[in-house]
């Protein structure tokens, strides 16, 4: 149906975004021979299945062992996703990767030719609004004045750091008694960590899933931001909260890690080189929640000015139009 509506030219171009099949991508080719076609990567298979971990992926991949933390049927299907997408990338003339992580998962593991390679960041436009007063914010909310309130928002599944940031909440609540942490996400989904959740549940605010115009409220009220993803792909929400002036936390997973640094632009809380060792990385979430609250306001603030810079330089809607302009231009 598309060739009714669109001629073939050499100056055409496709767009695809996520993972279309092989076989969609081959009709594409077959009916529009002239086209190129550009698929931008925004997340692979092994991801949430590996929870961000290269050093797994290199054993699966490079080296055909399946580790002992991995079950049978997940090292299938990381084979059969791994196969998925080289056939994506040898079709399309151009393979766009959102983070220096991927592009170099793309050119060392996925064997990506560099003539087919682009890293391009993702944009992000800022919150038009001005900014809440935080005194405001928590008395529409019915938060409390000395409350210590971190703030997580996104899709509750394991690969977001839910477990360990659960466990690193509920024990921080033994020395800081005033602190909870808001989970702006899918109830349904929470209920998968019932078993966690219950005897903890006083550590946390759980709000269900929150427009994103109604996400600055929360922000408002909150001391610190968090995103402690084992893999994310650009990590929205930490720019979120960061361009709402909270100071964040974030893992070293994936791209999160090309993205903040410790006393640079955020608190890291590290992952540790053994993704199953939750204990390990909750922790870690813990201690950094701590260092941020504790952190002087000349820190939180020079944090802040460092966010401010990259938001509207590096990851500035206007930087990633004239990555994409140069890129599109180097192939029509």
């Amino acid at each position: 149906m598309l060739d009714a509506h669109i001629i073939d030219s050499y100056r055409n171009i496709f767009m695809l975004n996520h993972s279309p099949c092989a076989d969609f991508i081959k009709a594409l080719k077959e009916r529009f021979p002239k086209t190129k076609i550009v698929f931008t990567v925004h997340d692979q298979g092994w991801c949430s299945a590996l929870l961000g971990s290269r050093k797994l992926l290199e054993k699966i991949i490079l080296h055909n062992k399946r580790p002992a933390s991995i079950s049978k049927a997940t090292y299938r299907n990381i084979l059969e996703y791994h196969k998925s997408e080289t056939d994506i990338y040898e079709l399309v003339d151009k393979v766009v990767s959102i983070s220096p992580f991927m592009e170099s998962v793309m050119k060392d593991i996925y064997k990506v030719p560099d003539h087919k390679r682009a890293m391009i960041y993702n944009g992000y436009t800022r919150f038009a609004d001005r900014k809440m007063h935080r005194k405001t914010a928590r008395r529409i909310l019915g938060i409390g004045d000395d409350e210590e309130i971190v703030v997580f928002a996104g899709r509750p599944v394991r690969h977001k750091g839910i477990i360990p940031l659960l466990y690193a909440a509920h024990a921080l609540r033994k020395y800081r008694p005033n602190l909870r942490c808001v989970m702006c996400g899918d109830m349904a989904t929470f209920a998968n960590y019932a078993p966690i959740i219950r005897n903890k549940a006083s550590a946390f605010i759980f709000t269900g899933q929150v427009p994103r115009v109604e996400l600055p409220l929360w922000y408002a009220a909150a001391d610190i931001g968090i995103m402690p993803s084992y893999s994310e792909p650009f990590g929205y929400s930490a720019i979120e909260m960061a361009d709402r002036g909270l100071p964040v936390i974030v893992s070293d997973g994936t791209a999160l890690a090309d993205m903040y640094h410790e006393s640079e632009n955020a608190f890291v809380a590290k992952i540790g080189d053994d993704v199953t060792k939750t204990d390990v990385f909750a922790n870690e979430i813990a201690l950094a929640i701590a260092r941020a609250l504790d952190s002087p306001k000349s820190t939180i603030k020079r944090l802040k000015k460092r966010n401010d810079e990259l938001i509207d330089t590096r990851y500035s809607s206007a930087t990633m139009r004239d990555g994409y302009l140069s890129m599109l231009r180097s192939i029509v």
